[in-house]
């Protein structure tokens, strides 16, 4: 310093160098510092002007100084760390010991990256205590690997690096390079909190797993037990834009009940487990398992959605589009009427499913294999599956899954009964899971109606077991006494329903979003109809003075014997096999009466036969004649009046 000047007396005490004591001046408005000396030796507290960097620069101790107006410093900071933290060191805050906080160096390749505060200014030996610049220039500092004039950041295992990081490590821009020197390099200091982005715009707050290749899921049914292991030291996820590591397993567990259960990350970074549905905009899914106690038999699906998706547009795609067919999943080896069991069953090649923004690789089902039946069964229809070595249940014939009224299970066929099984294809976890078979709930008449039948009209879901599934093939099955195949029946008739969308609405509890898909429809007060029951029951017959009976919807013409009176008569006339009329149910015929008799038939050629002869040539066989009311569709299997005239004894 080479003046002091006080407002009253610009000259007074022009050399005077002491300031204080007895000797001190007047109220001090100007410092003059000497410009022209150099950096003095150091002496802790000493201010001096800094040619350099055109400042003052105040001696701090340790060699260190302090370019006033031009830095920023952390207060005194400690290192516990067990080793030297060396000058020029990016630095996070790990804590505090005693009034000093203590310091840690950063990495771009761990999740403390973040929190990247400072750069050291000097070597910090084990417990000691030092100084670290926030902003401003830090010198004297290994530049050789930085470029001056450019940004730099922080390394993956530390230090400076010219090169941005790409994920999975942070990027930290530090600053920008001044000086390039091995030993008296120059940096600028200047963290900001928009350097922590990692290829997200944090407005947009993206969430949802980062890459599902850095972690993998199970799910063990007999502990109900979810869990969720990194493959390498961590996986990610983002929350409101921020990313998460996650360097351990994470384990949770469902209740001991049958329906849905749901494991998730919530809003505030917990691991979660619920019976209820998950909130697809403020929650990440990991997976969804429905459980039967009964049986202990679980399936559980992936749902590792990615941060990258809209959440809006996943909801609105969950609900509105689910899962669908991408590839792949051919039916192979089965045979249109054949006459084997290997003839009735078929392989699956693998393929690719996808929901949303989820690709599932869907494993291969080998021809006679064991295939996954599921259906539901006891009185609150939940869903179970079994293995079957064919794709169908059967008893002694192929089965339907049958709502009694009362309760859900799994019922033989009669005779001549057609029905139909869908080949479901699912992300399950478990590879051996994720094709499934589900048998009809309805049993048909005839091929006709079994073909025209949808999976919607087919299956009541009540609470569906899963909603990301899709249907890929559906086989329509005939019972006969005749096939020699297990179950008495063969694949009638085969449909490709790959590409089909079929979409299950759920909310907290599942519910299907179509009429027929109902359960209980026939109890109570209000009974449930199909479109001929109710058409029976509402269209009038014509009125043109004939006799009408319903037929197969149509209205037909009943046409009676001359002078006898029109009756109905409610048991069943058969044509057997035997080319024989089975006497038994007109035994109790008025022997001089005319009577309409609903006459049951197969499509077995020789029966058809029979009674189209019969009616024809109007035969009579122990004085009983017949004649067809209506014309009966070739092959066709159902009930058909006929006109029975009884003369004789």
């Amino acid at each position: 310093m080479t003046r002091l000047t006080n407002s009253r007396d610009p000259n007074a005490h022009k050399n005077t160098h002491k300031v204080g004591g007895s000797d001190s001046l007047f109220p001090i408005d100007r410092m003059q510092f000497d410009t022209t000396s150099g950096v003095p030796a150091e002496v802790v507290g000493q201010v001096y002007w800094n040619n350099v960097d055109r400042c003052l620069s105040l001696q701090t101790g340790n060699g260190t100084t302090l370019d006033l107006g031009l830095e920023t410093r952390l207060p005194p900071v400690k290192n516990i760390t067990g080793s030297t933290i060396a000058n020029g060191t990016p630095v996070f805050i790990s804590g505090v010991d005693g009034i000093y906080p203590t310091i840690v160096p950063a990495k771009a390749s761990e999740m403390t990256a973040a929190k990247t505060i400072a750069v050291v200014t000097e070597d910090i030996p084990n417990n000691g205590v030092g100084v670290a610049t926030a902003f401003g220039v830090v010198h004297d500092v290994y530049t050789n690997n930085l470029v001056a004039g450019e940004p730099y950041y922080l390394g993956a295992s530390g230090g400076f690096t010219a090169t941005k990081p790409s994920y999975p490590s942070t990027v930290v821009q530090i600053g920008t390079c001044l000086a390039v020197h091995a030993v008296n390099g120059h940096v600028h200091v200047d963290i900001t909190p928009e350097t922590f982005q990692k290829g997200f715009d944090v407005m947009k707050q993206p969430i949802g797993v980062f890459d599902r290749a850095q972690s993998t899921i199970a799910y063990n049914p007999a502990t109900q037990q979810f869990s969720i292991t990194p493959v390498g030291a961590y996986w990610s996820f983002f929350n409101k834009g921020i990313e998460q590591r996650v360097t351990t397993v994470q384990t949770l567990t469902h209740n001991n009940t049958t329906g849905g259960h749901f494991f998730y990350i919530d809003e505030n970074n917990v691991f979660t487990y619920s019976p209820n549905v998950w909130d697809l905009i403020t929650h990440i899914p990991l997976m969804y398992v429905y459980y039967n106690a009964t049986t202990g038999q679980g399936i559980a699906l992936e749902e590792r959605h990615g941060a990258t998706r809209n959440p809006e547009w996943h909801r609105s795609a969950h609900f509105n589009i689910g899962t669908y067919y991408v590839s792949g999943l051919a039916a192979t080896g089965y045979v249109v009427q054949g006459t084997t069991d290997a003839n009735n069953n078929y392989g699956i090649s693998s393929g690719i499913v996808r929901d949303e923004d989820l690709s599932s690789n869907i494993a291969e089902v080998i021809d006679d294999a064991n295939y996954n039946i599921l259906y539901r069964e006891g009185a609150n229809g939940d869903w179970r599956i079994v293995t079957s070595t064919l794709p169908y249940s059967f008893g002694t014939f192929v089965q339907y899954n049958q709502f009694t009224g009362a309760t859900w299970q799994l019922t033989d066929l009669v005779n001549g009964d057609f029905v139909n099984t869908y080949v479901v294809a699912i992300p399950a976890v478990d590879s051996t899971k994720q094709v499934v078979i589900v048998p009809g709930q309805q049993k048909y008449t005839s091929l006709a109606k079994a073909q025209a039948a949808s999976f919607g009209s087919d299956i009541a879901w009540g609470n569906v077991p899963f909603t990301e599934f899709c249907i890929i093939h559906k086989f329509t099955l005939r019972a006969r006494n005749g096939y020699g195949q297990s179950g008495k029946c063969r694949i009638e008739a085969y449909a490709d329903m790959r590409g089909t969308t079929t979409r299950v609405q759920v909310t907290s509890g599942w519910a299907s979003n179509t009429h027929n898909g109902l359960s209980g429809l026939n109890t109570g007060d209000f009974l449930h109809l199909t479109a001929t029951e109710y058409a029976d029951l509402v269209f009038e017959a014509p009125s043109d003075g004939k006799q009408y009976a319903r037929k197969d919807g149509a209205w037909v013409e009943v046409v009676g014997g001359s002078g006898g009176s029109m009756a109905t008569f409610d048991a069943t006339l058969n044509f057997g096999s035997n080319k024989s009329i089975a006497t038994a149910t007109i035994s109790d015929v008025t022997m001089t009466a005319t009577k309409i008799i609903q006459c049951f038939f197969t499509d077995k050629l020789d029966e058809v036969a029979i009674l189209n002869m019969r009616v024809n040539e109007r035969s009579r066989t122990d004085g009983v004649g017949f004649e067809v009311i209506g014309v009966a569709p070739d092959g066709a299997f159902g009930t058909y009046p006929v006109r029975c005239i009884v003369s004789g004894s």
